[in-house]
């Protein structure tokens, strides 16, 4: 009875420490950006929430490579859609800036996206109300 006890607390712990994501078959969530040449070596900040309760699923970042590249994983198995949130730091302040040095941008990610592309073209898409999202 004490071994049984003991290999069941050693089961939740497992649990617990595993993540609901691990545990139920979620996945990560595989993000690439492309075309950010004038923003090497600046950060891309990612803030991924779920869209039914606009709750908190996961933060990440990253740094633009020499290439104009950018790409991370992170969890995303939140049990719905999400609202995936991110700026490149152009001035690379730390903070999320509306005055046209950084990048803002938002993207709808429906419950079965395991990755996602996206092209950077120029700073007229830019959407001010991102940086809600980080300051």
């Amino acid at each position: 009875m004490k071994k049984m006890l003991l290999v069941l607390s050693i089961c939740f712990a497992t649990i617990l420490t595993m993540g609901a994501c691990d545990l139920f078959g979620g996945s990560s969530l595989d993000l690439k950006w492309t075309g950010f040449d004038d923003f090497e070596g600046s950060t891309v900040y990612v803030v991924l929430k779920n869209t039914s309760e606009n709750e908190l699923v996961a933060e990440a970042e990253t740094v633009i490579d020499a290439d104009g590249n950018a790409s991370l994983s992170i969890a995303g198995g939140s049990g719905g859609a999400n609202m995936l949130y991110y700026y490149v730091d152009g001035n690379d302040n730390g903070v999320c800036d509306t005055n046209g040095s950084d990048v803002l941008r938002w993207e709808t990610l429906s419950e079965d996206i395991v990755g996602r592309s996206m092209q950077y073209f120029s700073l007229t898409d830019d959407d001010p109300a991102v940086a809600d999202h980080f300051n």
